[in-house]
């Protein structure tokens, strides 16, 4: 695609705006000055502002057609009345159209990549992610480990996730994760297993952990360690691990997770709805702790908009008496990608629909809409139209596979 996008309030490194035209050259941003650019194709993006594209750093697409089924319901009794049971049933087609309903809602929302985490139906999720055009990673959340009884049983899937790492080494959006369901429901061995194998394939491991006090209790009465404490020694924790939750952590555990470098991500609404508490953000980001932030499954939640999980986690940090600013919390979502000459051209425009001169507060506060969003330099969403496909159809699809699902239920 050769294009510019003309007039954008366009996010610098140091997250302040200032106003630009941005040169796309197939997939890269090629510089700022559309002088030369004549013929390339022209986006109107005044009063709007650009962003790189959000990640929305941990997600659960297969489930999409069980959205919201699981509110109100305390956690275990959720994953064994709701969720376990929808997984067994579930099929490869509504797990497909279920990632496409999530996918569309997490590009409305301004993302651009995900980090998938499932069961197992990674053929119909890689089959939505290249039919969405979404960048992120996919791994499997391998157990062995009966929630309830605590009974062991053979993990089913080690060997479906050591393929489906394999696959995605020549993927040109997609990367292959070792997965593992929590600290509770996968074994000390099965935990050595991944780690060996995600050393041997030089790639990460995404893992959910101290996400409630069940676990908590679980893994200190078990081990006399805390969660974090219990994967650091099993040299889990690194740079290259993506570390969801980490609500039940200790002062230690925050020190262990900023040493490790690894990604925690910070999941408030579905927090908030399982009644796990509220992750102390404020003092990760006092002690330099990597943070992305994610909506989660669906299951439990409804909402599926990465903006409200900003939302979220701005205003729950205050009420905790840490001052998150809409900086920090947009870094969250951003990482380390910029806007600038080089860079893929993997980004949003939202629109600026009221006055205001704090253009951060309006994006975390205010949900602004998106606009248009964009993956090397192709637009995903343009004009808030999906180019793929036809969204009203793929919607009209997923109703009548949910219906079949819940009609199980």
């Amino acid at each position: 695609m050769e294009a510019v996008i003309k007039d954008a309030l366009v996010l610098n490194p140091d997250f302040s705006f200032e106003k630009k035209d941005v040169v796309i050259e197939g997939k890269k941003i090629v510089g700022f000055d559309a002088r030369d650019a004549r013929g390339y194709e022209q986006i109107n993006a005044k009063n709007k502002l650009l962003l790189p594209g959000l990640t929305n750093a941990h997600v659960h697409m297969a489930m999409g057609l069980a959205r919201g089924i699981g509110e109100n319901i305390p956690l275990v009794e959720m994953f064994e009345k709701v969720l376990f049971p929808l997984e067994d049933k579930l099929s490869d087609e509504q797990a497909y159209l279920g990632a496409m309903v999530l996918g569309m809602e997490y590009i409305k929302s301004g993302c651009t990549s995900v980090n998938n985490i499932g069961k197992t139906w990674s053929k119909p999720v890689l089959k939505a992610l290249d039919k969405l055009g979404l960048k992120g990673t996919m791994a499997l959340a391998l157990k062995d480990v009966h929630l309830k009884s605590k009974e062991r049983f053979k993990c089913e899937f080690l060997k479906e996730n050591e393929l489906l790492v394999k696959d995605l080494r020549k993927h040109p959006k997609l990367h292959g994760l070792f997965g593992l369901a929590n600290e509770v429901e996968a074994s000390q061995d099965l935990i050595t297993d991944v780690r060996f194998l995600a050393k041997r394939y030089s790639t990460g491991i995404h893992v959910h952990v101290a996400e409630n006090s069940m676990e908590k209790g679980y893994v200190m009465h078990k081990t006399g360690k805390t969660s974090v404490g219990y994967l650091d020694e099993l040299d889990v924790l690194s740079h290259d691990t993506i570390a969801v939750h980490a609500v039940k952590v200790s002062p230690k555990d925050i020190d262990i997770l900023s040493r490790s470098d690894a990604l925690v991500v910070h999941c408030p609404t579905s927090n908030m709805a399982l009644d796990d508490g509220i992750a102390p953000i404020g003092e990760m980001i006092e002690k330099g702790v990597r943070l992305g932030i994610g909506v989660d499954d669906p299951v439990a939640t409804s909402n599926n908009n990465l903006l409200r999980e900003l939302f979220s986690a701005s205003l729950l940090q205050k009420s905790r008496g840490f001052s998150v600013s809409p900086a920090q919390v947009v870094h969250m979502a951003v990482g380390e990608k910029v806007v600038s000459s080089g860079s893929p051209a993997d980004l949003v425009l939202f629109d600026l629909g009221s006055l205001g001169n704090d253009f951060l507060s309006q994006l975390v506060l205010g949900e602004l809409p998106v606009s248009s969003v964009f993956v090397d330099g192709e637009p995903l969403l343009l004009n808030n139209v999906f180019t793929r496909f036809d969204g009203r159809k793929m919607f009209d699809s997923a109703c009548v596979e949910r219906d079949r699902l819940l009609d199980f239920l």
